[in-house]
């Protein structure tokens, strides 16, 4: 896998988030954003796919911790994850599941928010015209 792709770290990172109380949410949104950015760094699509089925698979085995955890953490855990979706129709198809999820654990406006910060940031990478770009 490429560098900095190291689907062990996202998944033990998930499990500990989801057994502790206490959260780790700001060292799992790290942790999935540090994924996230070298699967889409990557030359193979698949990648993101094998990335996006880790984050769904552990989230739904965990179960209504998992959906807590969405809930909680929707802001920082879906944007670096959905925007994955891109990479291929397999990858956007997992992440549409993930979306799913998140949108039937998290608040409506947190859902929107983050599914908004995708868009933005897929139309600034390929059409140059996102908010992100205007920025610059």
């Amino acid at each position: 896998m490429a560098s900095g792709l190291d689907l062990a770290s996202l998944s033990t990172a998930l499990r500990e988030t989801l057994s502790t109380d206490d959260g780790g949410i700001c060292a799992l949104s790290e942790e999935v954003r540090r994924v996230a950015t070298a699967a889409a760094n990557t030359a193979d699509p698949a990648t993101a796919e094998h990335v996006l089925t880790c984050a769904l698979e552990s989230l739904v085995a965990a179960g209504q911790r998992g959906r807590e955890l969405l809930e909680t953490a929707t802001l920082e855990l879906l944007p670096p994850l959905v925007g994955l979706g891109t990479r291929s129709p397999a990858a956007a198809e997992v992440a549409s599941r993930l979306a799913d999820l998140a949108a039937s654990a998290a608040q409506p406006r947190d859902t929107i928010t983050a599914l908004l910060e995708v868009l933005d940031a897929a139309l600034s990478e390929q059409h140059g015209c996102g908010r992100a770009h205007r920025r610059h």
